[in-house]
């Protein structure tokens, strides 16, 4: 997770606490939940793991932006279930109206592509292979959410993920691009 700060009534918002306060807002949900939504509808845009949410969420508890409700389970552990309060909606809100801040992307693949003349042509297109499979699966990961007759996205849910999508068929091509010029160098 990023953990840029917000500013509002004096009080800090971490980031990522912005989007779990969002996930709230919805619907109370266990941190199981919560990171698997940072999977499913996020894996591109917003990488969690349980060892930034759950102590995001212990924060947010002891801060009053959520509470957390312990809910017995016969035969297995209990389970923590976090719900929203005025204070993290009003909190949550204030973040939607901040301004945005600046794009910042960390992508290893593309920094190992920029130094890739260091590589062997094999090294190179392997690494392009590997990046090939994983934006493809991003792409039928997208036409199946988009597909999912049983979710009713609002028209801007549905657009993020027709940007995602268009953003991964654009660059699957450049890949098969550079690719091709890359194979074709030895020729």
């Amino acid at each position: 997770m990023t953990w840029n700060k917000v500013r509002h009534k004096g009080e800090e918002l971490l980031k990522g606490q912005d989007v779990i306060l969002g996930m709230l807002i919805d619907k109370p949900r266990t941190g199981y939940e919560i990171k698997r939504e940072f999977e499913n509808l996020f894996p591109d845009f917003f990488v969690a793991t349980f060892g930034t949410i759950y102590p995001t969420l212990n924060k947010m508890e002891k801060e009053a932006y959520i509470t957390r409700e312990i809910v017995q389970q016969e035969g297995k552990p209990n389970k923590n279930v976090y719900a929203i309060t005025e204070k993290g909606r009003e909190l949550f809100y204030a973040y939607l109206d901040s301004p945005l801040e600046p794009k910042s992307i960390r992508y290893d693949f593309i920094m190992r592509l920029f130094f890739g003349h260091h590589s062997s042509q094999e090294q190179l297109l392997q690494l392009i292979d590997e990046e090939m499979l994983t934006v493809e699966e991003g792409i039928n990961r997208l036409h199946n959410i988009l597909q999912d007759k049983e979710k009713k996205w609002h028209p801007v849910q549905e657009l993020c993920w027709h940007i995602g999508l268009e953003h991964h068929e654009a660059f699957l091509q450049s890949l098969k691009k550079i690719k091709d010029k890359i194979k074709n160098e030895n020729d």
